[in-house]
């Protein structure tokens, strides 16, 4: 099965309401957007949310982009557990091979974040600059995860799921 089957498939999936997202990927986007929120942007209320939003949608990008591969690669993993005839897997082996996975993508289809570091130093006092791009592209790092582990599993239960 290609890679535009695959993308066809996930792109049918998004659009339904069942396939919301796990909590640990709401928990990272929230932690995310906290440590932002808090520290990096405006005190007014309103600034910081246009500011917000400008950082939203890059970390958007990161976050779709890394979905999709990890349910590309999971999509891949499910039909070579089936092609070996292993019906089930191992959960411990199964947290492996997501890391594993996600590891080969090293920057991914897109790298941003030059871009990133542009919004920040708009926003960001050059003093605690240094220190709100590390912590930032951390977030963003466990954010990036968690979108690709979910969209990993997601490849596997429609794989699972018969929907091909």
């Amino acid at each position: 099965m290609g890679i535009s089957m695959i993308e066809k498939i996930y792109n049918s999936l998004m659009d339904d309401e069942a396939y919301g997202d796990l909590p640990e990927t709401e928990e990272a986007r929230k932690k995310l957007k906290t440590y932002v929120m808090n520290n990096l942007l405006s005190s007014d209320d309103e600034e910081s949310y246009r500011q917000w939003m400008e950082l939203e949608r890059t970390v958007s990008e990161f976050g779709i982009v890394n979905e999709q591969q990890g349910f590309i690669f999971g999509f891949n993993y499910a039909v070579e557990l089936l092609t070996k005839g292993r019906k089930q897997c191992i959960s411990g082996k199964l947290d492996e091979n997501i890391k594993s996975e996600y590891s080969t993508l090293a920057v991914g289809k897109i790298n941003k974040m030059d871009k990133v570091e542009d919004i920040l130093k708009e926003y960001v006092p050059e003093g605690k600059l240094s220190n709100a791009i590390d912590t930032f592209c951390s977030c963003l790092d466990e954010t990036k995860y968690a979108v690709f582990e979910q969209g990993f599993l997601r490849g596997i239960a429609a794989m699972k799921g018969g929907n091909i």
